[in-house]
């Protein structure tokens, strides 16, 4: 209570104090006034209120520190939720870490082994190529053979023609100078 209500208060309740315990005869109240009567009223009155305004204070208090004590364990439980819910970000975060390098490492492995295959593939490539290579030098040699073989057959063919045409010629020449011969001789 403001000092102003406060001193208002006591002095409406010792006017009023005052007013009940005076009597109608003035002589009475000048010669007689019972004025500690009149102080235990104004005290019991006043300890009443202050013991009902420091009550109320009492109740006051209580129950802000019971809404301090509800908002603190409000707070603490926000900060527990807030704490718990980092916690299972955080977990989160680590399961999607933990599945990304797992995926990473099952492609890196499949790229690796994709890899592997190519190399064979590759490497397969390469020998049918080596063969197949080989294979038509090996066709290449048997067709320089074939074609050395038919050059030299034909050398020979010319050649032995070239013999055969020399001994034809030489029996023609023969024969033709025999035949020549003979016709004179018929003459």
């Amino acid at each position: 209570i403001a000092e102003k209500d406060w001193r208002h208060g006591h002095c409406t309740v010792m006017g009023k104090l005052i007013a009940d315990t005076m009597k109608e005869d003035a002589f009475q109240n000048r010669e007689n006034f019972d004025t500690a009567a009149l102080c235990t009223k104004f005290w019991t009155s006043v300890a009443k209120e202050e013991g009902a305004r420091v009550e109320q204070e009492r109740k006051e208090q209580a129950k802000a520190e019971e809404e301090a004590n509800k908002a603190d364990e409000a707070a603490k439980a926000a900060e527990a939720k807030r704490k718990a819910e980092e916690e299972a970000e955080v977990a989160e975060a680590s399961k999607e870490a933990e599945e990304a390098a797992k995926v990473a490492e099952e492609t890196a492995a499949k790229a690796a082994v994709e890899e592997k295959a190519a190399t064979a593939l590759e490497d397969k490539a390469a020998t049918r190529a080596k063969e197949q290579k080989s294979k038509e030098d090996g066709e290449a040699k048997e067709q320089a053979d074939l074609k050395e073989a038919a050059e030299v057959a034909i050398k020979n063919v010319t050649a032995s023609d070239e013999v055969a045409k020399a001994s034809n010629a030489t029996v023609v020449l023969a024969a033709n100078a025999t035949v020549l011969a003979e016709p004179a001789a018929v003459v």
